[in-house]
């Protein structure tokens, strides 16, 4: 027996579960680039005769234990490679042989009790159950197009008129760009309940931005998706019977109108090359890479990926990135953050999927550190976050009856400070506790880089506040005097708090940041 696996289910399998396991998803490629050790060991595991397969399975574990006792390289805490491999190993084989009794009743709980490491036997369970609804989901969509076929089958035999009336939204589409028919001469309220229709056959729920875009991408001219988006949300209340759903229909259709927008903008101007690294049935997101790419970036739009974010996981919903950025512009100059530390963790999400779009590769897999975002982005991203979280601040202050006046610009900043030091201050005395039980259930992977982002953002509000008084105090306006209270500890002067930006190792601990 060899088990072989072809190179689109491997990616798949590799989005819909590894992805998003909390540990096995991380090893060194060099070890186990593309699953090679993992397949190579599994199918050596398996040869030979049944009789002897268990023996041949702890013999395998055994081998790869002492093979593989070196660290994990950039994952915290340390576990030795050999059970990533193993849980590697173990979640191919489940996907395998789920429905072998032997394998059920014998083999894949043998492999499991091997598996010395908790957090990893914790992954390998979460697994199974990914696997056990990709299985799931996959059964449903092949019933699905069973039920499609027999229906378009008896649909022209009955009556093959209706069947070319039946509107093809991607062929409609391709002949507007082609310049074949007039997006003017459409019934988009007829378009639109037939995809509904066509949505409703389909075992997941894809939300509503997301086939807007696929079939959107259809054509090229930014300025005609715009133009019909505007036709669709005319057409709208006609094609729902649940308000909510009508008016989620009408926000997507506003949130790719952004879109279009920032990339039409994109294409008018003269001094930036259009460059499309992507191809085939990916090359819609090259209009997502061209408006995140490094000379038009917006930092408002960077923001607001990292709130839609913030929103998602505080909501548990599980959305792909692309559904997320897609929607991002409905939080423009809108933060739910309230802490710098949860903005960190959503704003490196945010620039890794930058960086993967920019990259123009599907398996692309570097995680960004704090030295590979640029610096005027960062503080641009800073400053969105101050201003956003000023404003907050302000209101509270205002309504204080005790409070005289308006509250100042530098009275907000120095709230602020005190407020986000008591998070920096917690998230850095806990590493002093790295190893503990309590430290380990607050773990993340990722953590580091959060921490070194939070210990600049800190050093940079502080230097904001110090400029402001230094201007004020040229202007006679109070005096110069730098003090802020921290938890009781006042620090004076140039005394710092965390560290400096040139303190942080380029190559810190890197993983995709997860709610936990």
């Amino acid at each position: 027996m060899k088990f072989e696996i072809d190179d689109i289910k491997k990616k798949a399998i590799t989005s819909q579960v590894f992805s998003k396991t909390t540990l096995i998803k991380y090893i060194d490629p060099n070890i186990d680039g593309e699953y090679k050790t993992t397949f190579s060991y599994l199918n050596s595991m398996c040869e030979g005769c049944p009789e002897l397969l268990r023996d041949r399975v702890i013999a395998t574990h055994a081998q790869i234990n002492t093979k593989y006792r070196m660290g994990n390289v950039g994952i915290n805490p340390t576990f030795a490679v050999c059970h990533f491999l193993w849980g590697r190993i173990y979640v191919w084989a489940y996907y395998f042989k789920h429905n072998d009794s032997l394998w059920q009743q014998h083999i894949l709980p043998l492999m499991m009790e091997l598996q010395k490491s908790a957090k990893i036997k914790e992954d390998m369970h979460k697994a199974e159950q990914l696997l056990e609804t990709y299985f799931e989901e996959q059964s449903q969509y092949e019933k699905a197009i069973k039920e499609s076929k027999l229906s378009i089958s008896s649909t022209a035999h009955a009556d093959n008129t209706q069947t070319d009336c039946m509107p093809d939204i991607i062929q409609t589409m391709q002949d507007i760009n082609a310049g074949k028919i007039a997006y003017t001469d459409i019934d988009w309220e007829h378009q639109i309940k037939t995809v509904l229709k066509l949505i409703n056959l389909m075992p997941t729920q894809f939300p509503y931005v997301i086939w807007l875009w696929g079939f959107l991408s259809e054509i090229e001219d930014p300025t005609i998706r715009m133009d019909i988006l505007g036709k669709m949300q005319d057409a709208a209340p006609k094609c729902f019977d649940n308000l909510n759903d009508q008016q989620q229909f009408v926000s997507d259709c506003a949130c790719i109108y952004q879109v279009c927008l920032k990339a039409r903008a994109y294409n008018l101007r003269n001094d930036i090359g259009i460059i499309h690294k992507w191809t085939d049935d990916r090359k819609s997101l090259n209009d997502i890479a061209h408006i995140l790419s490094d000379k038009v970036i917006d930092p408002a739009w960077m923001v607001a990926i990292a709130e839609e974010m913030y929103q998602a996981s505080q909501g548990n919903k599980k959305q792909a990135m692309l559904t997320l950025v897609l929607r991002a512009n409905r939080n423009i100059d809108q933060l739910t953050i309230d802490n710098i530390v949860d903005f960190a963790k959503n704003l490196y999400i945010a620039e890794g999927f930058r960086h993967l779009i920019l990259s123009g590769e599907e398996d692309y897999m570097d995680i960004p550190t704090l030295a590979d975002f640029d610096p005027k982005l960062l503080k641009a991203c800073f400053e969105e976050y101050i201003r956003m979280r000023n404003r907050d601040i302000k209101d509270i202050i205002e309504q204080d009856l005790t409070h005289c006046g308006d509250a100042e610009e530098l009275e907000c900043l120095e709230c602020l400070f005190e407020e986000e030091s008591q998070h920096v201050n917690r998230e850095n005395m806990l590493e002093d506790f790295r190893g503990s039980a309590a430290y380990n259930a607050m773990w993340y992977p990722g953590k580091q880089k959060v921490l070194d982002m939070i210990n600049v953002f800190i050093e940079y509000l502080k230097n904001k506040i110090k400029k402001i008084k230094k201007e004020e105090a040229k202007l006679g306006i109070r005096d110069n005097i730098q003090n802020f209270n921290i938890q009781g500890d006042y620090i004076a002067g140039d005394k710092h708090v965390g560290a400096h930006i040139d303190n942080v190792a380029p190559n810190a601990i890197g993983a995709q940041i997860n709610k936990n």
